[in-house]
């Protein structure tokens, strides 16, 4: 879910429910969209050379390293993406796909490590950025999403059990307990001041 938000812009450029920037190669379906690729100077310097107007591509930066970033036009092969039908379609496909030629990253999402889960693409060429800031990006999506919402009865009543507070008769009544001893304002009501020190408490935990 961390790496689809990190390639999606979290979802606002889930593209024909290509879950995670996933080019086309055998699917029935595909569409071109305009992408940024991170790659070394030499392949670089390699695709901007053979760039035409039916297939273009621009330099987009160009810090001096041994990289830099190409922008790839519509109806150039790089900027040809996988397209699906539905959700189920995309998620199916995305998983597919990790299941065979990344089997190692499945591997270890499977385990929770997430850095080895990052190298596995890197290696396997999933992404063309830097492995860092890459790793950084998905580790902290990770850490956001592991976070509990706290948006539902359910969540609240979960995350009060594993409190000692639930269950109970009296929902309202819970909330109260819980925030009289955690100096939150004591009105029966789950709002921002009392989610954050539930989350708190949950991460106190042992």
């Amino acid at each position: 879910m961390a790496q689809s938000a990190l390639e999606t812009q979290r979802g606002s450029k889930c593209i024909n429910w290509n879950l995670a920037g996933i080019k086309h190669t055998t699917e029935a379906l595909y569409t071109f969209s305009s992408t940024l690729e991170i790659l070394p100077r030499r392949a670089g310097e390699t695709a901007l050379a053979k760039s035409t107007p039916s297939a273009p591509c621009e330099l987009a930066e160009d810090q001096g390293g041994e990289t830099i970033t190409v922008r790839f036009g519509p109806n150039h092969p790089a900027a040809c993406f996988a397209a699906y039908g539905s959700l189920e379609e995309g998620v199916h496909g995305f998983l597919s796909l990790l299941g065979g030629r990344y089997a190692s990253a499945l591997a270890a999402a499977r385990d929770g490590d997430v850095a080895a889960y990052v190298r596995a693409l890197k290696i396997h060429g999933y992404f063309t950025a830097d492995e860092g800031d890459y790793l950084r990006n998905v580790a902290a999506l990770v850490d956001e999403y592991r976070a509990p919402c706290l948006a539902t009865r359910w969540e609240l009543a979960s995350a009060f059990a594993r409190l000692g507070l639930w269950p109970a008769d009296d929902f309202s009544l819970v909330v109260r307990r819980f925030q009289s001893t955690h100096r939150c304002r004591v009105d029966g009501i789950v709002g921002p001041e009392t989610r954050r020190a539930i989350r708190a408490a949950l991460a106190a935990l042992p």
